[in-house]
């Protein structure tokens, strides 16, 4: 499938982010079947906030996604 990364990226993006990164995106759209504790969820969370990007290149995503990918 097209979807599905090739698994050179993937491994590269092991090299590159964190495990939490890579957990919270595999179970998007869908919840984790296993619920991890409000602790461990914040304290990942806090682990993320440092790969955000700036208010600014938010906004900018944030008007790209809507311009050319929001009909997906």
């Amino acid at each position: 499938m097209e979807d599905e990364p090739k698994p050179e990226r993937t491994h590269d993006l092991r090299n590159i982010l964190p495990a939490d990164i890579l957990q919270f995106s595999g179970s998007l759209p869908l919840s984790p079947i296993n619920r991890p504790s409000l602790d461990t969820v914040k304290e990942r969370l806090r682990n993320l906030h440092w790969y955000l990007p700036s208010a600014e290149k938010a906004a900018e995503l944030r008007d790209l996604y809507y311009a050319y990918a929001a009909w997906m």
